[in-house]
């Protein structure tokens, strides 16, 4: 399907400014007057069972509350968690949970068509009101006032359209996803390969490169989840390679919280607001930080200036006449590390790791040579895989960001299709 951008002369503003010019035969009317707008009521038949669009509050699934279903063409969206950012255009018998607002008995205006206007348009809305209190869940009063444009006589083609075009975006953008997916599979398996001995890192013209060991150069390290390692390794606990620190002060500038890692990559965000204000455990340059909260995130960081952060990592200085730090680092950031850790955890809704268990775990040791060896080659490799996980991630921002400005361009009218 084709589209030309239409001339300003065949424009009139729409009087919202944040949608701006629109067509000039195109109507404006509020979303009261089109749908019906409301949450569970006696119009939706009670269902014990758990909905089929399982809506989240506050990035956690809703837990013991009424669920009600509904037999027809619905657009649904969360009221509270990520509002105003979530939209499903559903046509068939289905369930839902009472804080999930359904938008249904549609009169002069196409399901589809409105669900695409308001992906678009109602977090413009929602940001309006932000701007002058506190949003963190939607109410039905803002809904009803919500302003829409449309024509009576292309809202099919445009649904139609962006249907066609949200399918390519769409398909291109899984396919980027699923590469972010298998070169952090690849990463992550070099890791682990490479600290535990499966792969040797050799040096073969000026370059730091990896061959596979062969059978008759391991042996069982005697470690069930650690599987064979080579001959020369040994296996020696974490407690006997670092000296775990808990010594506080806030006295520091330099503070880290568990937001300041990102998950499994071992890089530093940086934050504009103080992360916290409490004392802080000491940490000193090289030192490795390791979030034992929710360890199944892999919160891994070694600073290069000293510091303090919060009690949710462990504070670990390398014993370096015996083990060398970044080592050390790729080791506990492998997936075999971070699913035995993960395992032991404790507590139901914030899981932690403790130092008993972790500084117990018997780990693969090479000299000190090798280890130095095995970093080397580690840092210069990830850095080729976070590269090319970087720019596909820009790629698939720039395509969603291509799709929302199409999207937007359609239901206002900026675009005819034709």
């Amino acid at each position: 399907m084709k589209y030309r951008i239409r001339e300003q002369n065949e424009l009139k503003p729409s009087g919202v400014e944040w949608l701006g010019d629109i067509p000039k035969d195109w109507k404006f009317s509020r979303l009261k007057y089109l749908a019906k707008i409301d949450t569970g009521s006696k119009d939706t038949q009670d269902n014990e069972d758990e909905g089929i669009y399982p809506f989240f509050v506050r990035s956690k699934k809703i837990q013991s509350i009424n669920t009600y279903s509904f037999d027809g063409e619905a657009i649904l969206t969360p009221g509270d968690g990520d509002i105003a950012e979530i939209f499903h255009h559903v046509n068939c018998k289905f369930d839902f949970h009472q804080r999930v607002y359904i938008i249904c008995n549609f009169k002069n205006i196409i399901g589809r068509y409105l669900y695409y206007y308001m992906i678009i348009n109602f977090k413009k809305e929602v940001k309006k009101l932000s701007a002058k209190t506190t949003v963190d869940s939607l109410r039905r009063p803002m809904f009803l006032d919500f302003p829409v444009v449309y024509h009576i006589d292309e809202q099919q083609e445009i649904a139609d359209f962006l249907d066609e075009k949200s399918k390519i975006f769409d398909e291109a953008i899984s396919k980027k996803e699923q590469l972010i997916s298998k070169l952090e599979l690849a990463k992550q398996s070099l890791i682990s390969e490479v600290v535990t001995g499966k792969l040797k890192v050799v040096e073969q013209n000026s370059k730091l490169q990896t061959i596979k060991r062969e059978k008759n150069e391991l042996k069982a390290s005697g470690v069930e989840w650690l599987g064979d390692i080579p001959k020369d390794w040994q296996v020696k606990k974490l407690k006997y390679l670092t000296t775990f620190n808990n010594e506080k002060s806030n006295e520091l500038d330099f503070k880290i919280a568990l937001e300041n890692i990102e998950s499994k990559t071992m890089k530093y965000i940086e934050t504009k607001e103080n992360v916290f204000n409490d004392v802080g455990i000491i940490f000193k340059s090289g030192d490795i930080l390791f979030g034992k909260l929710r360890p199944y995130l892999a919160k891994v960081y070694v600073p290069n200036k000293n510091g303090i952060c919060v009690g949710d990592f462990f504070v670990l200085s390398v014993l370096e006449k015996v083990a060398f730090n970044f080592y050390i680092k790729y080791l506990m950031i492998s997936d075999i590390f971070i699913d035995i850790v993960n395992s032991s955890a404790y507590g139901t809704k914030m899981p932690r790791a403790s130092w008993d268990f972790v500084g117990n775990l018997k780990l693969p040791f090479p000299n000190l040579e090798e280890q130095q060896k095995i970093s080397k080659y580690l840092d210069e490799k990830l850095i080729h895989f976070d590269n090319t996980i970087e720019k596909t991630k820009q790629s698939i921002t720039k395509l969603k960001e291509a799709k929302e400005a199409l999207i937007s361009q359609a239901v206002t009218g900026k675009i005819e299709v034709l």
